[in-house]
């Protein structure tokens, strides 16, 4: 539907039967409660707002509200009365592709996105985030995320990581974990020896106030630290296997280029004598010469080690300097986490299997089944927040499956279809697992009844406004090219074939809408126009 009132913006709409109404999850997400002379004026109302995605309208009241919301964060209920209904913007990759970080000439008076004056580039307008192909609403409080910039930044949340370096939960943003951690600036220590406490001030030994040890874990590659730092962490011993720096602001000389850490158990009275570490790493920084500032150096891995420590200590040994006289090192952040974990070990699994001529796609299998079925003693064993949020478990599944979707193309069509027997079991462990699945079996699919049978799994697993959501997000994907679904390769006449079997045989009109409208209809001569226009 296209606003009379304003003819740059259009947008097309789904409606649902009346008799509903549209309940957000929160209150800040009604942008609009005022009155309408109809359900059209309503509609363009929306329709003028980019922020709207979703609106209700009552006819007996004129009541016509607006919601920066979706079926992702809202849910569409029974109404009281029988003259409301409720519209949803849809949505499609194909409104976005084509403009995304393009100059702002391209999305100028573009209703869904908007061009950034700090990079003069088209963007995802506010309260939205780029996810590679289009730009759903960021999350709120405790939503499952997946990248940095997916939570509601004006309500101070971010994406935390988890101990194993996948993304987790959308939480309000702290400098560390608890209260209880403290982060101690050292000086004038090496591996070994006692720990030299450093203080407040100016001068050897000290470090300014705006530039403290406790920078290093704000979650912020802005801020930096001068000098050097330990954390005493009072959660409980923990397992350090990799790790990043990032660079500060200024000055690529004072970057760390040799660093160590040691790990120790004993009490914090202990901690400053040298006899209480054990060196673990002594090396690269993995900072590289005149690296581009506020970023990341390369992932260290530590040596092969089995022991846990409740405490560790980072010394930098020498800075980029090369021990020039410049009294200084910063650096703006220690990534404890190092992110590529799991997705770097299994890569090393894949090909470890295809080396070994072994079925790989039966080893991958049995590694995700013996991390679903016993999640409950793998969280109690490694510190999950309750035995319902399963982060430890969660996070190592998401980083299996998206290097297994970024490597399926490597195993025949038989080793292909077995990954389909994990889709139940996964939508039983966790249903927010819904879209990677998707993803994994649209990529397997060979055929129509592949791409309905996936249809039928998720519409018995998952609720029916959730179903909705997925439909929608799956329709996206039948017809991209980057998604490898075999729907891709059909030429324009077996596509419309395909469209008319879901839209009359299947009623699944919404999981070929996109491929319709924009992979069919344009490419179809004027004969077929009015065929395709029915369909629609």
């Amino acid at each position: 539907m296209s606003s009379p009132a304003h003819a740059i913006y259009s947008s097309t709409l789904s409606l649902s039967l009346q008799g509903h109404e549209f309940q957000s999850q929160y209150d800040v997400q009604l942008i609009f409660n005022k009155t309408a002379q109809s359900r059209l004026l309503c509609a363009a109302a929306c329709n003028q707002n980019p922020s709207c995605r979703t609106f209700d309208y009552d006819s007996s009241s004129h009541r016509c509200r607006l919601f920066e919301a979706d079926l992702t964060n809202g849910a569409i209920i029974a109404a009281t009365s029988q003259t409301s209904i409720v519209g949803s913007v849809i949505l499609s990759a194909s409104l976005y592709a084509s403009m995304y970080n393009q100059s702002c000439s391209a999305c100028r008076e573009n209703r869904y996105q908007t061009c950034s004056s700090t990079t003069n580039t088209c963007q995802c307008p506010g309260n939205s985030y780029w996810n590679g192909s289009m730009c759903p609403l960021q999350l709120f409080e405790n939503a499952t995320c997946s990248q940095p910039d997916a939570c509601r930044s004006d309500r101070n949340l971010s994406c935390i990581i988890s101990s194993y370096g996948g993304f987790t939960q959308c939480l309000i943003k702290q400098a560390l974990a608890t209260s209880t951690e403290t982060v101690y600036a050292l000086w004038n220590t090496t591996a070994g020896s006692d720990s030299n406490l450093a203080s407040n001030g100016t001068g050897i030994g000290k470090y300014y106030s705006v530039h403290g040890p406790d920078t290093v874990f704000d979650c912020n590659t802005v801020t930096k630290y001068v000098n050097f730092g330990d954390c005493n962490n009072t959660r409980g011993a923990s397992f350090l296997v990799a790790f990043r720096l990032a660079t500060a602001n200024s000055y690529p000389q004072r970057d760390p280029l040799i660093i160590s850490i040691e790990g120790s158990n004993s009490n914090s009275t202990e901690l400053t004598r040298g006899s209480g570490w054990t060196l673990l790493y002594n090396g690269s920084s993995g900072i590289s010469i005149n690296q581009t500032r506020f970023t990341y150096g390369s992932t260290q891995w530590l040596p092969k080690h089995s022991a846990w420590y409740a405490s560790y200590r980072f010394l930098v040994n020498l800075a980029m300097n090369n021990g020039a006289s410049i009294p200084f090192v910063q650096y703006s952040e220690f990534d404890k986490n190092a992110k590529t974990l799991w997705e770097t070990a299994f890569n090393q699994m894949i090909s470890y299997y295809k080396k070994q001529k072994k079925s790989s796609s039966e080893a991958i299998l049995d590694i995700i089944e013996k991390l679903v079925v016993p999640r409950e003693e793998l969280d109690s064993k490694e510190n999950a927040i309750d035995n319902q949020h399963d982060l430890p478990v969660y996070h190592r599944i998401h980083q299996i499956l998206t290097t297994l979707i970024h490597h399926i193309h490597r195993f025949d069509n038989e080793r292909k279809l077995s990954f389909r027997s994990l889709a139940p079991i996964l939508l039983q462990f966790d249903k927010t697992f819904a879209m990677m699945i998707g993803r994994l079996l649209i990529k397997i699919a060979q055929n129509r009844d592949d791409l309905q049978s996936i249809l039928i799994l998720f519409q018995e697993h998952l609720s029916e406004n959730y179903f909705e959501s997925v439909l929608i997000q799956l329709a996206t994907m039948n017809s991209n090219k980057k998604y490898g679904c075999f729907v891709y390769q059909l030429n324009v006449n077996e596509k419309l074939d395909l469209c008319q079997w879901f839209i009359k045989e299947k009623d699944r009109g919404l999981f070929v809408f996109d491929l319709l409208k924009n992979h069919v209809l344009i490419n179809k001569s004027d004969a077929h126009r009015e065929q395709c226009q029915d369909l629609l």
